[in-house]
């Protein structure tokens, strides 16, 4: 129950930081309200009736990246592929730069059928973010249901890179926290960094070296 009750507050604050840059940027505030209604129904797994609300919002503000994502990952999570690749190219002509809409349109794309459809929109969120590590994970997927192992096993290389990377900038950041005297900032770093780090990997052994020192200390 208190997890979930986090989750929750989490994303009202996600969506209450959105609403406060669509203010800014003259977003009808109908459609603010709506999409943070929308927003807590996701959470909560509420997924047509988050649906519903995004697409209320939109009625108001038709180019609201954020309501439009959110109504296509609804729609494609209650199992309307078709519907939810509709509203989610509309979200990445309103935004071409917009990744979250061009990964779940890839989705949606593959989900109903249209495997070049789903293969272009995986290519392009790659040009512009090439180790993104859910699109590397997709564009596996699409090369397997065409049968081409190697191509796949190429894209999760860039996804395990891409995650190896990350673990280094856990490490690099522990390290800066330790010396800075945060302890505790400095174990969260370094239980981030062995999650994603390969553990044959010298950087690995680092961090759980440090880690086991820190946790022998009083």
């Amino acid at each position: 129950m208190r997890a979930k009750s986090v989750r929750f507050r989490a994303s009202c604050l996600a969506a209450f930081i959105t609403c406060v840059a669509s203010c800014k940027s003259g977003v009808d505030e109908r459609a603010i309200i709506l999409y943070a209604e929308a927003a807590a129904a996701y959470d909560r797994g509420a997924f047509l009736e988050a649906r519903g609300a995004a697409e209320k919002a939109l009625r108001y503000a038709p180019k609201f990246l954020p309501a439009l994502a959110l109504t296509g990952k609804a729609a494609y999570l209650i199992g309307d592929a078709e519907g939810a690749a509709r509203t989610l190219a509309r979200g990445v002509r309103a935004s071409p730069r917009g990744g979250e809409a061009a990964l779940w349109l890839a989705r949606a794309y593959r989900a109903a059928g249209k495997a070049d459809e789903a293969r272009r929109a995986c290519e392009s969120l790659l040009a512009a973010s090439p180790f993104d590590a859910a699109a590397l994970r997709l564009a596996s997927s699409l090369a397997m249901d065409r049968d081409r192992p190697a191509e796949a096993r190429a894209f999760l290389d860039r996804a395990v890179a891409a995650s190896a990377e990350s673990g280094l900038a856990f490490l690099d950041r522990a390290c800066l926290r330790w010396a800075g005297g945060d302890r505790a900032g400095c174990w969260a770093d370094l239980r981030a960094a062995l999650a994603v780090l390969p553990e044959d990997s010298a950087a690995y052994r680092a961090a759980h070296g440090l880690l086991v020192e820190i946790e022998a200390l009083p």
